[in-house]
């Protein structure tokens, strides 16, 4: 083990499980198993009904294909498949849109992009809070070619422990936390902030912030133990997907707008 760790924290990658919802959460648990699902499980609010959809939200739902994933992510996670100009189309910031090529470029390997499944929809938080503040876009950078943290930031472990008080189904936006390891290829980025944190607009306080604030903590590339992913396509496969032409139809159904064009290339 790296000598950064201490023993207890050894100990925790050691015992490390998947983070799941506890059995007691005082929420009606979440079932999405495919279309049929969709009106039970993401409800569209009354004033996102009364939203024109167009602009930045219909270019986004355009650049967007769901994966309904079944296993240990069942009830907790769904993937979004993110076509590859969704960056230009959210209006990210320009630094995160050059990663963006310069990822496609360099063949980079994409992961899979797991977000929590209460706010997952098209028409759900997470999407609104991106179109809000194009500095989210970059969290999804991070967690799409990021490298997972051998224990989790301390945001991220409380977060997935709170989730079922607050009607979350797991650790949010993103599942697992990972991060840019310092100095990498791509980007050349400084901070290790995780993903979640970003996002939050918090990665300032990320326990991987800075070589600092890490101390104690690890990212997987220097973890002499095996790390797999706790959720992947062997335990959690996808058992129906959600495409861009179905989502924009079904809120067309329920807003107004022309449809949007698609045919690209996914992460």
């Amino acid at each position: 083990m790296s000598k950064l760790l201490s023993k207890p924290e050894e100990k925790k990658i050691r015992e490390r499980v998947p983070f799941g919802q506890p059995d007691s959460s005082p929420f009606p648990a979440l079932v999405l198993d495919g279309p049929d699902d969709v009106k039970d499980v993401w409800p569209m609010k009354e004033d996102v009904r009364a939203m024109e959809f167009s602009g930045a939200w219909r270019s986004a739902v355009g650049a967007l294909a769901i994966d309904i994933l079944g296993g240990k992510a069942r009830g907790k996670y769904v993937r979004w498949r993110i076509q590859k100009h969704f960056f230009t189309t959210v209006s990210a910031w320009r630094e995160t849109v050059r990663w963006a090529k310069e990822a496609e470029t360099k063949n980079f390997q994409a992961r899979p992009l797991l977000v929590e499944l209460s706010e997952g929809a098209p028409w759900g938080n997470y999407v609104f809070q991106i179109l809000r503040d194009k500095r989210r876009a970059s969290a999804l950078f991070i967690q799409l070619f990021g490298t997972q943290n051998a224990v989790p930031c301390r945001r991220c472990e409380r977060m997935m422990r709170e989730a079922h008080l607050k009607g979350y189904t797991g650790m949010y936006p993103f599942f697992p936390c990972r991060s840019f390891i310092p100095g990498s290829a791509l980007g050349g980025n400084k901070s290790s902030a995780c993903a979640c944190c970003s996002f939050n607009l918090t990665g300032h306080k990320c326990s991987f912030h800075n070589a600092d604030s890490a101390a104690g903590y690890l990212v997987a590339s220097d973890f002499t133990g095996s790390l797999p992913e706790d959720i992947n396509d062997d335990n959690s496969p996808m058992v129906a997907r959600l495409s861009p032409e179905f989502l924009i139809s079904y809120i067309e159904e329920r807003t107004s707008g022309a449809p949007a064009s698609g045919g690209q290339e996914y992460w």
